[in-house]
């Protein structure tokens, strides 16, 4: 059974038919140090969170657990490649409180769209591993519905529940 840390740890002990035991830490630069002390001996996290450790040859990537490869780290292969039909990755969103005009969230949505589009900033980050998107309003809505979903069903079927 093998000690690890990291926001989706549940997910990845059912999918991959393993065990482990969840350690929790109070933040991922915490985590990173039990990971490389040896207190841990996985890490789920977000790949700018790891990278400069990557790079530096203290930790070994051993599975990228987006949808697809991740430029930053051509040579690492995706969980499902390895025959883990794991999928997980952070994401972001910009909201605005409801009500706001619809004119006002269009462009919003455009300067977003362009910002991300900008070869500079797409390029920033993808050296940290980001993969950067523009949605709709309507796409971001039905990703945010099918997010929670998932993520409940995992809290459901793995019975997890917040420590008072």
């Amino acid at each position: 059974m093998g000690r690890v840390v990291g926001r989706r740890p549940e997910l990845f002990a059912g999918t991959a038919g393993s065990k482990l035991t969840h350690v929790p830490y109070r933040g991922t630069g915490e985590a990173m140090n039990g990971l490389l002390g040896g207190s841990i001996d996985v890490m789920v996290t977000a790949m700018p969170t790891a990278m400069g450790n990557v790079k530096a040859g203290t930790i070994k990537a051993l599975a990228v657990t987006a949808p697809q490869h991740a430029a930053a780290m051509p040579d690492t292969p995706t969980a499902t490649d390895m025959g883990v039909a794991f999928v997980a990755y952070n994401w972001f969103g910009l909201t605005a409180p409801k009500g706001t005009p619809p004119a006002m969230i269009e462009w919003m949505q455009k300067q977003f769209a362009a910002a991300v589009s900008n070869p500079d900033v797409a390029a920033r980050f993808a050296e940290q591993g980001v993969i950067p998107a523009a949605m709709t309003t309507s796409e971001f809505s039905a990703f945010m519905q099918q997010e929670t979903k998932r993520w409940g069903d995992v809290i459901k079927s793995e019975k997890i529940r917040a420590d008072p």
